[in-house]
């Protein structure tokens, strides 16, 4: 037995003796995504470049869950890791099935795209500007939202066995990165020290110190001049030195030929490749690294960066078991019976249940009574596409909006209309459809208004892109007003995967529901949701500004105008925010008034179910520093938790924010925990006026005052 194969051994004495067998020609050749056999070494081919955002995607058939956006919104972290480790089941099991013959010699790394272990998720940038058309991609607007769902994705992916992995997960874009997509292959984003460790790094901080993470994916654009995959400032210093990232490096897809097509940083091919290397960019996605032989010969690179990367690369293979005979690992087991499985299948319908977030309810309309008559109108009802977002899988079952209310009102109970294409009047029609949404208007009770985007109207350059209007489109505005001039109650269900204003069409509509991008069974629990089987319970993971106005420059990473944090105009729909059949009262908040610097505040709350129906409250904990000194967010997510409780129930709770989320980062980047009071915010929504005024469960205060002397902290 050689030692490489030998599973006592760690993964790192393993990953170094089979490196040492390599040739450098041979090692370099590792280095890309479409990394070859090594016939003599018995090394099968290997394509790094697979994805599994929200499921398994481009893979054949997948169980499709709602998009990363919409599983933020059920702020619930033990959910998103069950979810996650579904899709890491149908991943593992579907390779095990095909590993033979991926192995066997008869295909190559470039007809196994997609197929690997390796996958390309979580996307845990930041939702920092509505135009963005990846935010559907993300876990929001704050930091540590992002932080929490994305550690619990990674978890989920990555299992629980202490030798092995289940699948790799890769944090992605570093850093700095959240559009515009026309720009992201040449911009340099400018952004202080401050508002780059106060914002933009916590979430990648965070999930490296916590989880494990095998990869990081570095982002197009360049950061104060450098290209963050060919930045040893990020890389070497940062991620490896401060933040102790132990995994491999990889660049986005073409991102290290960018370095000389159009960041301009160097000239050619062969320096590009030699730049990001050397910087410490483990593999490349695409294929520039076949210039490193090159950039080896002149000086660019040496010997040691070509071993440290194929090391890497190599621990990781090892670590997913790829050199281990088959059937001894803890995940061998799995095949592709657990693709599209019943369980997944549930899982995906709770995932839905948890993610719709009910945003207005006036006159208490929803739920509906079965027998209602209703007009399901819109371009959305029926659609496919409205499932799915982007980075999607392929479902074997899906039930449309349309198809789901058919199913919990009854058939003769709907009358369907398309009223509209998504942006122009007649979409795929030759006729005017509108005069059938009147008509269709006219003979309901309640018109159930199903209008949005998709992916394909939204999304990462070259397909949906970003959008220039956060407003619905005219097309479907028309429809709006047309339709409510009949005089009916309008729920209005959105499907988006970026937010969407409706400061002067919210007055139309009686109630409106956000659905997001919701996966397969994104119907089926809507009709739950009408008709009171599912009392809505998500809460919304981004804000809602009223106008495109109140927004800076979408070029512009500084923090100031952006996001609850930090944004001094009123949002129409908060962070945080989100109503429920049901009334939830918060009481007898306990915390002690005085603590030590560094201490984490650990607080108790009742909470009461004081309505009618059954339902999960959404309990969130915010922060903020009372002394005009200190210069941050106004307040900040600092804790959140899921309790489920029947009508007339009540639990108390135990909650805590950890020191480090009292930290301030100063104008230099340090961060430091400060002595003083802080304002304390328990409740069902943000301490917002705006929540206050929709009628959002109510939120307890509370003052703390840290003593002694400030306390640094290591980011």
């Amino acid at each position: 037995m050689e030692k490489y194969q030998d599973t006592r051994l760690p993964y790192t004495a393993r990953a170094n003796d089979l490196v040492s067998r390599m040739t450098t020609a041979e090692k370099m050749s590792q280095l890309q995504h479409e990394s070859p056999a090594i016939g003599r070494l018995g090394i099968p081919a290997y394509n790094w470049w697979s994805e599994a955002l929200h499921g398994m995607a481009r893979n054949g058939t997948a169980t499709v869950f709602p998009v990363p956006l919409a599983l933020a919104a059920t702020f619930d972290e033990e959910f998103v890791r069950t979810l996650a480790d579904a899709v890491s089941d149908e991943v593992r099991g579907r390779w095990n099935d095909l590993r033979t013959y991926l192995e066997s010699g008869e295909t190559d790394a470039a007809e196994m795209l997609y197929m690997g272990l390796s996958e390309c998720a979580p996307n845990i940038n930041l939702f920092r500007d509505p135009r963005w058309g990846r935010g559907q991609e993300t876990y929001g607007e704050d930091p540590y939202l992002t932080s929490r769902m994305g550690i619990a994705y990674i978890r989920g992916l990555q299992g629980d066995d202490a030798r092995h992995h289940k699948v790799d997960a890769c944090i992605k874009h570093f850093i700095v990165h959240s559009g515009p997509e026309s720009l992201r292959h040449e911009m340099d984003v400018k952004i202080d020290e401050k508002s780059f460790r106060e914002y933009y790094l916590p979430a990648f901080a965070a999930c490296i110190r916590e989880s494990d993470v095998a990869s990081v994916m570095g982002a197009y654009n360049r950061v104060n001049s450098e290209p963050c995959s060919g930045s040893a400032k990020l890389i070497k210093k940062l991620l490896r030195t401060e933040l102790d990232f132990r995994g491999y490096f990889v660049s986005d897809a073409g991102a290290i030929n960018d370095f000389h097509a159009h960041h301009k940083t160097t000239a050619n091919a062969v320096q590009s490749a030699g730049m990001a290397l050397s910087a410490g960019c483990d593999l490349n996605i695409g294929d520039t690294y076949k210039n490193l032989p090159e950039a080896l010969r002149t000086g660019l690179i040496s010997e040691s960066d070509v071993d440290r990367a194929v090391k890497l690369l190599y621990e990781a293979r090892v670590r997913l078991g790829m050199f281990d005979p088959k059937g001894q690992g803890k995940f061998d087991k799995l095949n592709g019976s657990l693709v599209c499985c019943e369980k997944h299948t549930e899982l995906a319908r709770e995932a839905a249940r948890r993610s719709f977030v009910l945003l207005k309810n006036r006159d208490s309309l929803l739920p509906l009574r079965i027998g209602t008559k209703l007009a399901v109108i819109g371009p959305n009802a029926d659609s496919r596409e409205l499932l799915l977002g982007n980075y999607e899988g392929t479902p074997k079952t899906y039930t449309t909006l349309l198809r789901g209310i058919l199913d919990a009102a009854g058939e003769d109970n709907v009358i369907y209309a398309q009223g509209c294409g998504y942006v122009k009047p007649h979409g795929k029609y030759e006729y005017d459809p509108l005069p059938e949404a009147i008509l269709a208007a006219k003979k309901s009770d309640v018109v159930v208004l199903c209008l949005g985007n998709t992916a394909k109207l939204e999304g990462e350059e070259g397909d949906g892109g970003d959008r220039e209007s956060i407003e619905l489109p005219e097309v479907q505005k028309e429809l709006l007003r047309t339709v409510a001039a009949v005089g009916k109650p309008i729920v209005l269900v959105l499907g988006n995967g970026g937010p969407v204003t409706l400061t002067h069409e919210e007055d139309l509509c009686t109630a409106i529901l956000e659905v997001w991008y919701p996966g397969q069974a994104g119907g089926e629990i809507l009709g739950e949701v009408l008709f009171g089987d599912t009392n809505p319970s998500g809460r919304m993971p981004v804000s809602v500004v009223r106008d495109i106005k109140d927004l800076p420059a979408f070029e512009d990473y500084t923090l100031e105008g952006r996001t609850y944090r930090y944004a001094e105009a009123p949002m129409e729909f908060p962070f945080g925010f989100g109503l429920s059949y049901t009334r939830f009262e918060y009481s007898n908040l306990i915390v002690s008034p005085v603590l030590a610097v560094g201490k984490d505040i650990e607080m108790r709350v009742t909470v009461e179910n004081a309505g009618d129906y059954d339902g999960e409250a959404v309990v969130e904990v915010y922060v903020g520093h009372r002394s005009e000194k200190v210069i941050g967010p106004m307040y900040a997510l600092a804790g959140f938790r899921r309790v489920a409780l029947g009508a007339g129930e009540s639990e108390t709770i135990d909650l805590k924010i950890p020191a480090r989320q009292l930290a301030t980062i100063g104008q230099d980047g340090s961060a430091v925990i400060e002595p003083g009071a802080y304002q304390i915010y328990v409740g069902g929504v943000g301490p917002d006026a705006v929540s206050a005024e929709r009628g959002g469960d109510g939120v307890l205060t509370a003052v703390v005052t840290l003593t002694g002397s400030a306390q640094p902290i290591a980011y």
